[in-house]
This record gives structure tokens, C-alpha cells and sequence, in this order.
């Protein structure tokens, strides 16, 4: 599975938001930094809803999204279990 690579995780939230924040990496070409991994290497699902800065993109889709955006939020409402672990909640 191909897998892109994401910045780590802050130790806190945006103070606005209370949401967290990652970013895409590149490498030094401006390339996505990506991954071929083991399935049973991946531990979690990390559910991330794009960050729309400005103007949202009219031509903008799930299918291009990755490439169009490339910051993001974590979504901690979308499992309660996200919601418990982000917010340092015993689960």
C-alpha cells in the first residue's frame, strides 16, 4: 500500500480551531514524500478533512484532493475513540 507521509502530530491543538493540524511532506524535488508499506504495518486509521485556505477550488474532489491541498485536519469527531485519544482521554 502506498502510503504519503504527513508531518507529526503537535503536542497541541490550533488555538483557534482545538483541531490539529498536519501537512503533507516533500521532498528537497517537491515531491510528495511516499512510502510502499505492509498492511499490517499500518496501526490506525487517521482520518484527515483538508484545510481550504482562501478560496475553495470549484474543480476541487475527493479524487484530486491530496494533490490540490496539502494541509490538513485531523478529525477527531469522526470515531469517538480519535476524539478520547487526541484529547488525552484514557480509552
Amino acid at each position: 500500500m502506498l502510503i504519503l507521509w504527513y508531518s507529526k502530530i503537535p503536542s497541541k491543538p490550533n488555538k483557534d480551531t482545538k483541531i490539529y493540524e498536519v501537512h503533507q511532506e516533500f521532498d528537497m524535488n517537491g515531491v510528495h514524500k511516499s512510502r510502499v508499506i505492509e498492511l499490517s504495518c499500518i496501526k490506525a486509521l487517521c482520518p484527515l478533512s483538508p484545510l481550504i485556505e482562501g478560496d475553495c477550488p470549484q474543480d476541487l474532489v475527493a479524487d484530486i484532493c491530496f494533490s490540490v491541498i496539502s494541509k490538513y485536519h485531523i478529525n477527531p469527531y469522526l470515531l469517538h475513540s480519535h476524539f478520547h485519544h487526541l484529547h488525552g482521554a484514557a480509552l
